[in-house]
This record gives structure tokens, sequence and C-alpha cells, in this order.
């Protein structure tokens, strides 16, 4: 048997000079960590957007079939592609830099936008007149 223990790295005088120890690096090169992992996110993010953009194409396209064999939209599918509109439109301003805050899977998923045009009609039977 021929037993062979791994070589040690051994610290070169200018390592020792310097005060690096032998396996660390001496800098962080030059990118700048912050950046790096913000490239990172987002190229993960387009990734789910694209695929938001899919799934949303698909939903409008069932919503169509509801129009086609009902007469009205799906509520729960007008509440889901509201949704998923947002999460695109949060997507894309992070990618443009307009926004730190990186949207879901990082944060909450976001909630579906109430109905103006429901609220308009709740609100003027609730409204006093002066």
């Amino acid at each position: 048997m021929n037993d062979k223990t791994p070589e040690k790295p051994t610290a070169t005088p200018d390592s020792v000079a310097s005060g690096a120890k032998a396996c660390e690096p001496v800098s962080e090169g030059p990118f700048h960590t912050e950046a790096v992992n913000r490239i990172l996110h987002s190229l993960l993010l387009a990734f789910f957007a694209w695929l938001a953009i899919w799934v949303f194409a698909i939903v409008m396209l069932v919503q169509w079939g509801f129009m086609i064999f009902t007469g009205e939209a799906n509520q729960n599918l007008k509440g889901f592609m509201s949704e998923v509109g947002q999460y695109i439109t949060q997507v894309l301003r992070y990618l443009a830099l307009q926004t730190d805050e990186k949207p879901f899977p990082f944060s909450s998923w976001p909630h579906p936008v109430p109905d103006p045009s429901k609220h308009g009609k709740d609100n003027a039977s609730t409204t006093p007149s002066v």
C-alpha cells in the first residue's frame, strides 16, 4: 500500500511578508459583490418574469373562452391576472434599477388591485350627500 498524504500549501516569502495566509485570497477582486449579486438576482427574476408572461398569456386565452361561452369574465381569473401583471411590473422595475426591493420569491406575492368600477358603484350608494 502506498499511503500518500495530501500536500499542505506552503506560504511563499511574499505572502508571509504581506501578512496573508496561505490559502486566502489577498483581495476580493475587481468586482463589487453587491453588483454581482444584483446581476445574478436579475437574471433569475428575468427568467421568472418570462415564465409569468407565458402563464399570463395562457390564462388570458382561458379568460377569453369564459367570455365566449358565458358572456362575462371569470372573477377568480381576473384577480389572478391582476396579480401576475403586478408581479411582471415589479420584476421589470427591479431589472430597470428603478427599485431595490426584490419581487417574489424574495418578498411576498402581490395582492390583486381592487376593481375601480366595482368600488365606484358601491361607494356611490353609501357616500353621504352634503
